[in-house]
C-alpha cells in the first residue's frame, strides 16, 4: 500500500471512530439542556435532557417522609408540593440563600496563602481557576470530557462552564420555583429527600460531583444516605453511598463498574448539591462486555480498519 493509501485509510478510521466512540458520552452539567438552551438559577430541571433519553424528578422529605414515600424505588408521596423540587442553583452568584455552595475566582491571595493553589489561571488552557467561596477548595475543571460534549464545538459560552461548577442541582426548600424566578435554597433538614434519574436506554455511569455534604449526614446507614441503581436484567439493586465532602467542599466521584443502568435514586441526607452527571450509552442492553474507553478504541479500531483496507488492496 502506498503512503497516500495508508493516509486515506487512517483518515477513514479516525472519522468512523469519532462518530462511534465519542458521541456516546453525555455530561449533565445543569447549565445547558440537550438542545443548548441555557438553564437559569431557580429553574426546575425535569425534561431539559429528554433528547438524550433522561428524565429527572425529585421528592422533598424535609426530615420526615410522608406515607407512600419510598426512598429505594424513588416513589414520592401523593402531596403535590413535595414533588418537583429539583432546582438549578447558580454557584457563581453572591449573597445567596446558601453561601456554602457559592464559588468565586481564584485570586493572588489564594496563590500566596493556599499551598494547593499554584496559579490564578489553568497553566495548560489559560482559563480562570475557581475555588469554593467558604473554604477555598480548588475546583477541578472537567477538561477530560470537553472533547466528548457535542455542543462545545462552536459555543465559547458553553465551553467556559467546564472551568467552574456553574449551576448545581439542589432539592429546593421552598415550593416557589415552579416556572417563576426565585432565590433557591437547598433543603437543610435531615434527610432532605431524593432525586430520581430515569434513562430511556441503559447507560454506564462515569461520574457525579457532590457538594457540601457533611460527615454527620453522610455517615447514615439508612436509605437516607444511599444511591440505588437499577441495572437492566438484574432484580437486585446496586447500593452505593453518598460521599462525605465536608462542609462547603466538593468531591468528584468517578465510577468504573456501573454498567447498564436504567435508573437510579440518589438520596440527599441533608443539605448539599450534585453536578456533572457523566454517562455513556451502554454497548448493549444486557452486559458491558467489549466496552473500552473511547481513546483506546480510537487506536484499536483504526489499526483494525487499516488492516482490513490493506487486505482488500492486495
Amino acid at each position: 500500500m502506498s503512503f497516500k493509501g495508508f493516509f486515506k485509510s487512517s483518515l477513514i478510521a479516525s472519522v468512523l471512530v469519532s462518530a462511534l466512540g465519542y458521541a456516546e458520552i453525555r455530561v449533565i452539567d445543569f447549565d445547558f439542556g440537550s438542545n443548548g438552551a441555557a438553564i437559569n438559577n431557580g429553574d426546575v430541571i425535569s425534561n431539559q435532557y429528554s433528547a438524550w433519553g433522561l428524565q429527572i424528578s425529585s421528592c422533598l422529605i424535609a426530615g420526615s417522609a410522608l406515607q407512600g414515600t419510598n426512598q429505594v424505588a424513588g416513589i414520592c408521596d401523593t402531596t403535590a408540593h413535595d414533588e418537583g423540587r429539583q432546582v438549578a442553583f447558580d454557584t457563581s452568584l453572591t449573597n445567596t440563600r446558601d453561601e456554602d455552595l457559592e464559588v468565586r475566582e481564584v485570586t493572588q491571595a489564594d496563590v500566596n496563602n493556599n499551598p494547593n493553589i499554584t496559579s490564578i489561571t489553568d497553566p495548560t488552557t489559560g482559563a480562570q481557576n475557581y475555588v469554593t467561596a467558604e473554604t477555598g477548595q480548588l475546583y477541578p475543571a472537567l477538561d477530560e470530557y470537553v472533547s466528548y460534549y457535542e455542543n462545545l464545538s462552536n459555543d465559547a459560552e458553553i465551553q467556559s462552564t467546564w472551568q467552574r461548577p456553574g449551576n448545581v442541582l439542589i432539592l429546593n426548600e421552598q415550593n416557589t420555583c415552579n416556572g417563576v424566578p426565585c432565590g433557591p435554597d437547598d433543603e437543610g433538614a435531615r434527610p432532605a429527600g431524593f432525586f430520581k434519574f430515569e434513562f430511556s436506554n441503559p447507560v454506564d455511569i462515569l461520574n457525579i460531583d457532590f457538594f457540601d455534604i457533611e460527615s454527620n449526614e453522610a455517615s447514615s446507614s439508612s436509605p437516607n444516605n444511599a444511591i440505588f441503581f437499577s441495572i437492566k436484567g438484574q432484580s437486585e439493586l446496586v447500593r452505593l453511598n453518598v460521599p462525605d465532602t465536608g462542609g462547603s467542599n466538593l468531591v468528584r466521584k468517578e465510577y468504573t463498574n456501573l454498567f447498564n443502568v436504567e435508573s437510579f435514586v440518589l438520596n440527599m441526607p441533608g443539605s448539599g448539591a450534585i453536578d456533572n452527571l457523566v454517562f455513556r450509552n451502554s454497548v448493549d442492553g444486557s452486559n458491558n462486555s467489549g466496552v473500552i474507553n473511547a481513546p483506546l478504541s480510537l487506536g484499536l479500531f483504526s489499526f483494525a480498519l487499516i488492516a482490513l483496507l490493506r487486505r482488500r488492496a492486495m
